[in-house]
């Protein structure tokens, strides 16, 4: 199970979690800590505007469809953007995306020691966290940019937000998608390397999206794809190594079983072969209120193909994802959800 994550519980442990930990325990809360959001994360929208987190982008795009000024804006891809140089404090109850749960945040001074600690000793267990104090990353590219790179999308997912996907929005010209990546490497991260994550709607469909893969690998940057997995075996065997983490996210209400195991399958293959990027094939189980157990019977599946080829665990993982709320609900978990199903979700992550 991967674990990106050390926090500091209020106890003083130092503890590896999951995004799923801090959500499925309802931590992900974090109004008036100070957050490396801009400094250490971009969020380019489905319009390419670009803002300091994921959090300001889903509350601000309404505000600029408004003609009000919104916080975290900081222009976009078609007239340039700044560069933000400082932390800010959060001003949100609480935080919805993985994305922006990621980045490094403190409570309070006594916390900020912890964020630049270098060596730490760490339980390896998320058991029994009731509070925690700090949210530290651990990975060794400290900058990433989140790219809703377009809303087109095969699926209609019943949680996903209407405004974030649809069947008829364009695709974004692979010149476009170019010098956007040029400007943020040569000004946000000044030539190094950028963790770029790549969401939709379903990046796939756009044409010009693996061309553009192949640039970014060729300038040296590191990428991280979501995918709902519909695209045939054969494409993955082609494109599954332009990626450093290739993410599944299995969605009952349309994947196609037999299709998606056929692609995991088709991945588990080509890592047992022996990939030159790819170092972590990640299935994400969407288990709404409801599904826990059709969705552990999914994790057994994969594991069976992980056991077929003899995968370690670090390469082939599975993860359940507590679905977040939208409407009043947003950024918080569905209600709907049982105690029990939560623990288990919780639970299933551990293992």
């Amino acid at each position: 199970m991967a674990k990106q994550l050390i926090v500091l519980a209020d106890d003083n442990r130092k503890v590896l979690a999951s995004i799923e930990d801090i959500v499925a325990a309802k931590l992900n809360k974090f109004q008036g800590w100070v957050c490396n959001t801009g400094i250490q994360s971009l969020y380019i929208d489905f319009d390419g505007n670009v803002w300091n987190g994921n959090c300001s982008g889903g509350v601000g795009k309404w505000l600029l469809k408004s003609n009000k000024t919104a916080w975290g804006h900081l222009g976009s891809i078609d007239q340039g953007f700044d560069i933000p140089k400082k932390t800010v404090v959060c001003p949100y109850e609480s935080c919805g995306c993985g994305s922006d749960i990621v980045v490094t945040k403190y409570k309070n001074l006594s916390a900020a020691d912890f964020v630049n600690e270098h060596t730490i000793d760490i339980d390896q267990k998320f058991i029994n966290i009731n509070s925690i104090n700090a949210v530290k990353f651990t990975h060794k590219v400290p900058k990433q940019i989140l790219w809703d790179i377009g809303r087109q999308c095969n699926y209609n997912c019943s949680y996903c937000w209407p405004d974030v996907h649809n069947t008829t929005d364009p695709h974004k010209t692979l010149d476009t998608l170019i010098k956007t990546a040029d400007y943020a490497i040569d000004n946000w991260s000044d030539g190094n390397t950028i963790r770029w994550y790549f969401g939709g709607g379903e990046p796939t469909l756009n044409p010009d999206f693996e061309p553009f893969i192949q640039y970014l690998s060729s300038k040296n940057q590191w990428t991280m794809l979501v995918s709902n997995g519909s695209q045939g075996p054969k494409y993955w065997e082609k494109n599954c190594d332009n990626y450093n983490i290739l993410i599944f996210s299995a969605h009952f209400e349309f994947m196609k079983k037999e299709l998606f195991m056929k692609n995991v399958s088709a991945i588990a293959q080509a890592l047992s072969f022996g990939t030159k990027n790819l170092t972590q094939f990640i299935v994400k189980l969407m288990a709404k209120p409801g599904m826990i157990d059709q969705a552990i019977d999914l994790a057994n599946e994969i594991n069976a193909v992980t056991e077929q080829y003899n995968l370690p665990k670090n390469l082939l993982s599975v993860e359940m994802v507590p679905l977040r709320g939208l409407g009043a609900e947003s950024g918080n978990i569905r209600s709907e959800y049982t105690g029990q199903e939560l623990d288990q979700i919780l639970q299933f992550n551990q293992l």
